[in-house]
């Protein structure tokens, strides 16, 4: 260089600034930078700059605008500006080389490219005080791009360095050349066209080719065709700029927003595509067409307890069987999480539905082996059929999604087809959905109070808490609607107002002066939702103690297994705050969920729950026997006291006490009572077991 060129660079990523700057001086070139497009228009105007680095989409105005606004700064300076483009910016790549001048790279920005560009547009700086034969040729050799110059009847005239290197040979070696001899056929023929014919180059505009280079590697051209008049002649230039790793860019980012980046499958996107293609295709022709939603059982205790990286193999391996069970005509979408959806066509009848349901629950069921670990899930499938009933894609898919939560509701690892029975609980749960709020709202909610009973004194030690729903003067069994307000969210306010309730009913037991066993305060149990498991969790339990006067010994929370293996730091956290304030803590339906004994030791839990399913048979011997002795065995080792669920005879309460359970409530005892009744069992003082 006889002289050294000025950079401007305009970006507003200051880090990005930053570090351009730092390599422009290193190569020895003068440099000043901006993050702003109005400190770099001020600048512009007053010093001179030979190359422009401009962020593309820097402003609000349009590219031209703001070339305009830098071009006209600068007048009557011409300089040329090349683009700093993001990937997903590549589309417009087209439209910026059409402004005088431009080009482009894209970001993260590969330096030794950047370094090539900036030498090359020196070198046309220098040949600006050339001849103009140098001009030429420095204007082509300043280009990134392949050139080749060409004659009416198609001799090279010129051949720059990048199409050397793009065909593989000398430029000494090919002028005097005819393309014909080693240019792709397609060129040739438009060639010749060019000189009869001005709109031909216009047309040819950025037409992409695939071609072979030099060492036969498969390339895609970007082609240009343009004119070239001389005072003497005029000549052709065909431009020839490689793509391909734009284009295989590009194709990624087409099958990005087709197929779904952990399973390979289609995505929603494409199954709703699909969906609509089928539907047209079938009120044509009158063929069946099926829609099957699954939804994997389980997954998310996986997920909670193995980790995401295991529930991402889990669910790459149902999605491989679950495409390996179908027809090549058909189709197997991950509309995201656990839920796939597959799309049936041309069906004989809904038997060939079902037959694909039952094949989609078999390759569910087959253990999944990770990390030598071999994990068990299940899948619950709804199917609906089209055209029968369904009207619309909404209603098509709105069948497929009430018929799997049905079949889910039903216990999981079935399929279920959409009828009329579905429909019904559909609006009735729909019913139930809208009614909640207002019964929060209205103090529709009433609790009833199931004694637990001390199996050494026979006497009553506290009630669990459990809500009921009055509805049109009708009670709504809480199986019902529980689940509900735990979809929907509205179990978090229930389960305050249910919190709130039983701490202020059983404070006025205790200002009565009720006790329980040497003459301690009756415990109050309230069931805790996991969704009311979080850190605000002791805050809200605080506040409701305070504002009822509630002593916190007599608070008694029961959570599930299920709380234990959510995060077990952060449930430590939760339970310690609890406990080291005087919360008593339960674990509900102990047995009949995950395998949570190493947490448990490490949790500060206060009373085992043994489930009624192993209390039913436990005067029979057997099993049963020995699971809940095991379970009290457990208990006693880690300093935990026993309560048993579901007692209904004498024979059950007398196995318990043999086994030296602590306590146990069910209907043997009482059935939940409202709060008047239970007052009067605790005053009559009577003892509820011989």
């Amino acid at each position: 260089m006889h002289r050294k060129i000025s950079v401007m660079v305009v970006d507003s990523d200051e880090s990005l600034l930053k570090t351009t700057l730092n390599h422009l001086t290193s190569w020895g070139f003068s440099v000043d930078g901006f993050s702003s497009l109005d400190d770099a228009v001020a600048s512009f105007s007053m010093k001179h700059h030979d190359i422009l680095l401009l962020q593309y989409g820097l402003s609000s105005l349009s590219t031209e605008n703001v070339l305009a606004r830098l071009r006209s700064s600068a007048a009557p300076r011409w300089t040329p500006v090349v683009f700093l483009m993001e990937a997903f910016e590549l589309e417009s790549a087209k439209d910026v080389m059409e402004f005088d001048g431009a080009d482009m790279i894209v970001k993260p920005l590969a330096m030794p490219l950047l370094k090539a560009k900036l030498h090359s547009l020196s070198r046309l700086m220098d040949a600006n005080r050339s001849d103009p034969a140098e001009q030429f040729r420095a204007v082509l050799e300043g280009s990134t791009d392949a050139v080749a110059v060409v004659n009416q009847s198609g001799q090279l005239v010129e051949f720059n360095s990048p199409a050397a290197d793009l065909f593989g040979w000398q430029r000494e070696d090919v002028l005097g050349w005819n393309i014909r001899d080693f240019m792709p056929a397609q060129i040739v023929e438009v060639h010749a066209e060019v000189f009869e014919d001005d709109k031909v180059a216009s047309i040819w505009n950025s037409r992409r080719l695939k071609v072979k280079g030099h060492d036969s590697r498969e390339i895609v051209m970007e082609v240009r065709f343009g004119f070239i008049n001389l005072p003497t002649r005029r000549l052709c230039s065909i431009t020839m700029r490689d793509v391909s790793e734009r284009e295989r860019q590009e194709d990624q980012m087409a099958k990005a927003s087709l197929y779904d980046a952990l399973t390979e499958l289609p995505n929603r996107s494409q199954f709703h595509e699909r969906l609509s293609q089928l539907m047209a295709i079938s009120n044509r022709y009158s063929k069946l067409l099926g829609v099957l939603f699954i939804d994997l059982d389980k997954f998310k205790e996986i997920n909670d307890t193995h980790g995401h990286n295991v529930g991402d193999r889990v669910l790459k391996e149902i999605a491989r069987r679950l495409q390996h069970s179908i027809r090549d005509s058909d189709t197997v979408a991950r509309l995201g999480g656990d839920e796939f959806v597959a799309l049936l066509y041309d069906l004989r009848s809904s038997e060939d539905a079902r037959l694909v349901a039952e094949r989609f629950i078999a390759a569910c069921e087959k253990p999944v082996v990770v990390n030598d670990r071999s994990l068990e899930l299940s899948a619950s499938i709804g199917i609906a059929i089209y055209p029968d009933g369904a009207k619309d894609k909404e209603i098509l898919l709105r069948q497929a999604d009430d018929a799997m939560y049905h079949a889910k509701r039903a216990g999981g690892g079935r399929y279920s087809f959409f009828s009329s029975e579905i429909n019904k609980a559909v609006k009735q749960k729909q019913e139930l959905e809208q009614g909640l709020e207002a019964a929060l709202r209205n103090n529709n909610f009433f609790l009833v109070y199931q004694p637990q009973v001390d199996l050494r004194t026979k006497q009553v030690e506290g009630a669990e808490a459990l809500i009921r729903w009055e509805k049109d003067g009708q009670i709504v069994p809480p199986n019902l609607f529980v689940p509900i307000a735990e979809e929907t969210g509205l179990i978090v306010p229930i389960g305050q107002w249910v919190l709130r309730e039983a701490c202020r009913e059983a404070k006025s037991w205790y200002d009565s002066g009720l006790r329980g066993p040497n003459g301690h305060g009756l415990a109050i149990g309230v069931n805790l939702s996991v969704r009311q498991f979080n850190l605000r969790l002791p805050g809200v339990v605080f506040d409701i103690l305070n504002e009822t006067g509630l002593p916190p010994q007599l608070l008694n929370l029961e959570i599930t297994e299920s709380f234990l293996v959510q995060d077990v730091d952060q449930a430590r956290e939760i339970l310690e705050r609890l406990v080291a304030a005087g919360v008593q803590l339960s674990v509900d339906d102990f047995g009949t969920g995950y395998s949570c004994l190493a947490y448990l030791k490490e949790l500060p839990v206060t009373t085992i729950k043994v489930d009624k399913k192993f209390v039913e048979l436990i005067h029979a011997g057997g099993k049963d026997l020995k699971m809940v002795s095991g379970i009290i065995t457990l208990a006693k080792s880690l300093e935990m006291k026993t309560l048993a669920e579901g007692v209904e005879k004498i024979e059950q309460v007398n196995a318990l006490v043999d086994l030296e359970c602590d306590s146990c409530q069910g209907y043997y005892f009482s059935r939940p009572i409202r709060a008047p009744e239970f007052r009067k069992l605790l005053q009559s003082a009577v003892r509820l077991v011989a």
